[in-house]
């Protein structure tokens, strides 16, 4: 691993990381890990949500994460994101980090090219600067005429779009995505999920992608990794080796894609109906 320290925690979800003020060189992204877990628990009074944890991810990989409803997927994310703190073992990322959550988080006081460039601000970047940055971000994500636009005025899918752009304003490392499309319809869905991949391609950034969707799991990542039920681990760490792209509607039909999604489908299946038995019975998931 490399020097790199993990980014601590803020009240924002686009930061940069506490070693560098500004985009770095590619050169020195050479670690082979950005994401690194190692038995990590989390535990809240006397109920566990995480234990023992592992998971690396290697630079420039898309990584899904599919599991049950409260099994700790979020909780994850919080730890990587420096947000929450793991009871025991250790969870480090390397690199500058940006994160983007389901809803609402764009400020609605704020157009689009200000909410896009607002990481940018916090870092320091002079005006001129970080408004070229971002409206060059809205032009990539196909929305440079609405930079004036209050989110207000913006479609779910749109504002969906911003957080995107003021995400990667900040030329991450590492980009945590905790089910960014679950309130969308589903035809925007497959839009923005395809827009996603073509924008991660080549980028060189790791992805770490929570859903409760086996389809977009496999539509996007290059591996699917399966939590259990409370208290989360992971089960099933599957490669998805099927051709890119892959994200269209046609693609999900195909005899491979299924095959793919189904052996996914068969171990989430089982621990989506233990978490449905504990809910009913109230008793600890062993």
């Amino acid at each position: 691993m490399s020097n790199e320290q993990p980014v601590r925690s803020s009240q924002f979800d686009v930061r940069c990381s506490e070693h560098s003020r500004f985009p770095t060189p590619n050169a020195e992204r050479r670690t082979p890990n950005r994401i690194l877990i190692t038995h990590c628990s989390q535990q809240f009074g006397t109920v566990p949500a995480l234990s023992d944890v592992n998971l690396a991810v290697r630079q420039g990989e898309f990584v899904c994460l599919v599991g049950p409803s409260g099994c700790g997927k979020t909780s994850l994310l919080r730890i990587l994101a420096g947000l929450a703190q793991p009871t025991s073992g250790t969870a480090h990322l390397a690199g500058r980090v940006a994160t983007v959550f389901q809803g609402q988080s764009l400020f609605p006081w704020l157009t689009a090219v200000d909410n896009v460039a607002y990481g940018l601000q916090l870092a320091g970047m002079p005006t001129g600067r970080r408004r070229e940055i971002a409206i060059a971000q809205l032009r990539r994500v196909g929305l440079e005429r609405f930079a004036r636009a209050y989110p207000h005025t913006l479609s779910g899918g749109m504002q969906q779009r911003v957080n995107i752009a003021r995400a990667l304003a900040v030329d991450p490392d590492v980009l945590l995505m905790d089910e960014p499309f679950g309130s969308l319809d589903e035809q925007t869905r497959i839009l923005m999920q395809e827009q996603l991949v073509a924008l991660w391609q080549g980028s060189g950034t790791t992805v770490l992608f929570v859903t409760h969707s086996v389809d977009e799991a496999v539509a996007m990542g290059d591996r699917v990794c399966v939590m259990s039920a409370r208290p989360g681990r992971i089960i099933l760490d599957m490669p998805v080796d099927l051709p890119r792209p892959r994200t269209r509607y046609a693609d999900r039909k195909g005899i491979a894609f299924r095959a793919v999604a189904t052996r996914i489908w068969e171990t989430l299946e089982a621990q989506v109906r233990r978490a449905q038995d504990v809910e009913l019975t109230g008793e600890a998931v062993r």
